[in-house]
C-alpha cells in the first residue's frame, strides 16, 4: 500500500486496512464485532484512502472531471444512497453521468458502513488504478 500510492513521503505511521482487518464473509461473527469499532477508527484516522480498485480510461477522465468539482458538491453527493446519487450525477453531469456510474459500481461502496464512515474523516482521499481524488 505505502510503495503503490503515489505521495508515499506523506505517510507514516500505522495503516488499517478494513479489508484485511475484517472478515469480509458476511457469515463471520467477526464482521459484526468490528464494524462497531468502525466509527472510532475512521474518526480517529488523520486520513483515509479509500482504494476502491482498477481504473481504466472512462474512470480516469471521471476522475479528472470530478476533481474539479466544489467540494461541498461532493459532500452532499456522499451523503445519498448509492441510486440517489446516480440519479443526481445522470441529472446535472450528462456528458459524464456514464463515468461516474462506473466509479461508483466499484464493489468498494456495496459496503453499508462505507459512506457514513467516509463522511467523518477529515481527509479522504479515493483512489482508483493510477487516479487520485482528495
Amino acid at each position: 500500500m505505502r510503495r503503490s500510492h503515489r505521495h508515499e513521503e506523506r505517510w507514516s505511521g500505522w495503516f488499517w486496512i478494513d479489508a484485511l482487518c475484517i472478515m469480509q464473509d458476511d457469515e463471520h461473527p467477526e464482521k459484526d464485532i468490528q464494524i462497531k469499532f468502525m466509527p472510532e477508527i475512521y474518526g480517529g484516522a488523520c486520513e483515509v484512502i479509500a482504494r476502491i480498485g482498477p481504473g481504466d480510461s472512462i474512470i480516469d477522465a471521471a476522475i479528472r472531471y470530478i476533481r474539479n468539482q466544489p467540494p461541498t458538491f461532493l459532500r452532499a453527493v456522499a451523503e445519498r444512497t448509492a441510486e440517489a446519487r446516480l440519479e443526481s450525477f445522470e441529472l446535472i453531469f450528462r456528458d459524464v453521468a456514464f463515468c461516474v456510474r462506473d466509479i461508483f459500481k466499484k464493489s468498494y461502496w456495496g459496503r453499508l458502513w462505507i459512506l457514513q464512515e467516509l463522511a467523518m474523516v477529515k481527509i479522504t482521499t479515493i483512489v482508483c488504478g493510477k487516479e487520485e481524488l482528495p
